[in-house]
């Protein structure tokens, strides 16, 4: 193919896969939701929730002891995972890109290297989850 199909067929892969890397995020980002609580012995420690604010690809995460909220989003101009924790303006996590194999997928790109779902919700998640270090109720 010359760079001009080639073109045609990544944009195309951008419109068709984005929903599929979406279920991903959000699959883990509920996972690590789930683990949580589960080790908070709080079925509630945190929830999360569809969240419009930035389009159809968002969640937002909220601590229900101090009431803090994350934002996490793909953002498909930039294509990237961003979140915005509330009060503290956007950071992008990384990037993502259709996958060089041309296997009709799209893949998280951190730093150069391919990464999981999983592991952009870590990136995403992580911090705010772990700050400050949570505790266990006695």
């Amino acid at each position: 193919m010359g760079w001009v199909k080639n073109r045609f067929a990544e944009e195309e892969l951008y419109r068709s896969g984005l929903q599929s890397l979406w279920d991903q995020v959000r699959d883990a980002i509920g996972e690590a939701v789930a683990e949580f609580n589960e080790q908070m012995e709080n079925p509630n420690a945190i929830t999360h929730s569809p969240c419009m604010a930035n389009g159809k690809y968002c969640i937002r995460v909220r601590k229900t002891a101090d009431e803090s909220t994350i934002e996490i989003q793909l953002n498909p101009k930039n294509r990237t995972l961003g979140i915005s924790p509330k009060g503290h303006g956007h950071k992008e996590i990384c990037v993502y890109r259709a996958a060089d194999d041309r296997s009709s997928r799209l893949k998280f790109v951190l730093s150069g290297e391919e990464i999981s779902a999983e592991a952009a919700c870590i990136a995403a998640l992580g911090e705010f989850l772990f700050t400050p270090p949570p505790h266990r109720s006695a």
